[in-house]
């Protein structure tokens, strides 16, 4: 009879340190405000100087490389993105364009229909000065930008699962907010294709 009441006393007293332990646990996992991440590919261009420009200036465009990785977080319709993008093949005299750029912050979803998703981004950048005599100079900048993207991936497949389906045409107008020197356009569009690397 004694040890069927330590028994029932020790199965009691797990019970009770069960749901606490529990508790915690879903506590801990939902206290954690970010998701696994994706990672994403998007090569295309960089159109600039296309607005508002100097007099004796005129549009330029480069190939853009950009790979993107967008973590979902807990708050509804907000993504954090980091972002490393550069233009290998620029050269201006003074600035050296062809050095990477870090972009990172909040993603804001507008809308998300199946064809066409519409967000709103507020940045930073950091990346080579707009406008310097040494080449390693590197300058913060914030970034306005609205990101369009046309769900082509539905057009190559209608299997849900395939990754591929996640490919997106995308056109990014952003508006540079700081870090240009006076006179300059600050209006810049990014355009190309977005590719799934994982998952």
């Amino acid at each position: 009879m004694r040890q069927l009441t330590t028994f029932a006393t020790v199965a009691a007293l797990l019970g009770l340190n069960g749901r606490p332990i529990a508790a915690q646990s879903d506590t801990t996992r939902h206290a954690w405000i970010f998701r696994a991440p994706s990672f994403v590919f998007q090569p295309g261009a960089l159109t600039s100087n296309f607005v508002d420009k100097a007099d004796g200036t005129s549009a330029s465009t480069k190939f853009n490389f950009r790979v993107v990785t967008a973590i979902p977080t807990t708050i509804p319709r907000t993504t954090a993105v980091a972002i490393v993008q550069w233009t290998p093949w620029s050269s201006s005299a003074g600035v050296n364009h062809n050095a990477p750029s870090f972009v990172y912050g909040p993603v804001f979803t507008v809308f998300d229909a199946s064809r066409v998703s519409l967000n709103f981004d507020v940045l930073g950048s950091y990346g080579p000065a707009a406008k310097s005599t040494d080449e390693s100079a590197y300058t913060h900048k914030l970034v306005i930008e609205a990101d369009i993207s046309i769900n082509a991936g539905s057009w190559l497949t209608h299997d849900r699962t395939n990754r591929w389906r996640r490919v997106a045409l995308y056109v990014f107008p952003a508006y540079v907010a700081t870090g240009l020197p006076s006179g300059a356009s600050h209006w810049v569009a990014l355009y190309g294709v977005s590719l799934p690397i994982a998952p």
